[in-house]
């Protein structure tokens, strides 16, 4: 089968936020991770600032051009006007393509989309429901009343099926890292901004599903059910670990062979742990990305890691900087250096910071002594140097 047989339509109106639909992206993976290839339709089709009618059109023209068999909507209730429109304009130009709703609104109110066009609606947790739901299309069966937690409309008449009974954390765990490179890379422009000047990117990540509360007001649970289920570290830790997550996590360029020097796989184990050990209050004493901007002022590339080794001990913090291979040469590692002091000494805890490196990394050495640090002696490994910078009425 063709990845545009099935086909996702992230709606105009999200096109100009930057929270990506995580809902449609674990649709997506789950139909991967069996075998059914799929395409995201979203903000990649239009430049920015598109009238949504316009953003409409696009959608409904590429549908047009590529010709799937099934495609998927999601809604709110503030999406429902867009929905029902793109869900007529697709059955205007071909009757023949199935199409399906499923999110919020769909869930608390299926018969409005039943009685606006709409031939299917998914209720509830949509990853099983869907991936029946295809293959009934595709196999050509078409034995909808087997398919738990969908709704659907034969001739005049309704059909409810039984629901579908929530995913277990063992069932969750089994869906694939999401696909994030399927979306616009506009998505992951999220609340960048300078903090104690330096960059500061913030991203979606799920650890949980489902609510413990019962607020009136919030369908969530109509959806997700009242029981918090958690997925395990260890699918939480393959996302960010895996480079196809990294890229738009962070919403730039990812270079071959990350990550870079010293800043390899067991230093990123001991940040995980240690961030795992000290929680929150030792968030921005690990790890750190050191990120080029374009010509146009974007963030671009993922050019070094660099952090601490910890918080303040004593009065005293250490430092670590690795830049990848093409990027060494251009002041990377004295701005990082400068950076990081910086933002230590800002800390009124802090009285030094010290780095180690070794005389034969001449432009480590040279990064730090243009810095206003001073060699003291050996370091705690051998052949090591170790380098320090004490606090100044001016830092």
């Amino acid at each position: 089968m063709r990845k545009e047989d099935i086909v996702f339509v992230i709606n105009p109106s999200l096109w100009s936020t930057n929270m990506y639909p995580s809902g449609i992206l674990y649709l997506s993976a789950y139909l991967e991770g069996r075998g059914l290839p799929n395409t995201i339709l979203d903000s990649a089709l239009g430049v920015p600032g598109l009238a949504r009618g316009e953003r409409e059109r696009l959608i409904v023209e590429k549908i047009r051009q590529i010709k799937p068999r099934i495609v998927c909507f999601s809604a709110t209730h503030r999406e429902f006007d867009e929905v029902v429109r793109m869900n007529r304009a697709v059955h205007d130009q071909d009757p023949s393509i199935e199409t399906i709703v499923g999110g919020a609104q769909p869930t608390y109110r299926p018969a409005d989309f039943l009685d606006n066009g709409f031939d299917f609606v998914g209720v509830g947790e949509g990853e099983v429901t869907l991936h029946e739901f295809v293959g009934e299309v595709l196999g050509g069966e078409r034995r909808f009343q087997n398919v738990k937690g969908l709704q659907w409309r034969l001739g005049e008449q309704i059909v409810v099926n039984p629901p579908r009974p929530l995913l277990t954390e063992a069932e969750l765990d089994d869906i694939p890292v999401l696909p994030y490179e399927k979306l616009d890379r506009r998505y992951f422009e999220i609340d960048l901004r300078m903090i104690r000047g330096l960059p500061l990117r913030g991203a979606l990540l799920l650890t949980t599903r489902g609510c413990p509360f019962s607020c009136s007001y919030c369908g969530c649970n109509l959806i997700f059910g009242r029981r918090l289920r958690s997925y395990s570290l260890a699918h939480i830790e393959a996302e960010l670990q895996s480079p196809a997550a990294l890229e738009p996590l962070l919403g730039v360029t990812v270079p071959p062979g990350w990550p870079p020097g010293e800043y390899d796989r067991s230093a990123l184990e001991f940040f995980r742990d240690q961030l795992r050990a000290g929680g929150p209050s030792h968030v921005g004493w690990y790890g750190w990305y050191a990120i080029t901007r374009g010509s146009n002022g974007q963030p671009e590339s993922l050019v070094a890691g660099a952090g601490y080794l910890g918080p303040p001990s004593g009065g005293t913090v250490e430092i670590g900087y690795s830049v990848i291979p093409d990027a060494r040469g251009r002041g990377y590692a004295t701005e990082l250096v400068e950076a990081l002091t910086a933002r230590a000494f800002q800390h009124p805890e802090v009285h030094a910071v010290i780095a180690h490196t070794s005389d034969l990394n001449v432009p480590s050495t040279r990064a730090l002594l243009r810095c206003g640090f001073l060699r003291v002696g050996p370091g705690p490994e051998p052949g090591s140097v170790e380098y320090r910078r004490e606090r100044t009425t001016a830092t």
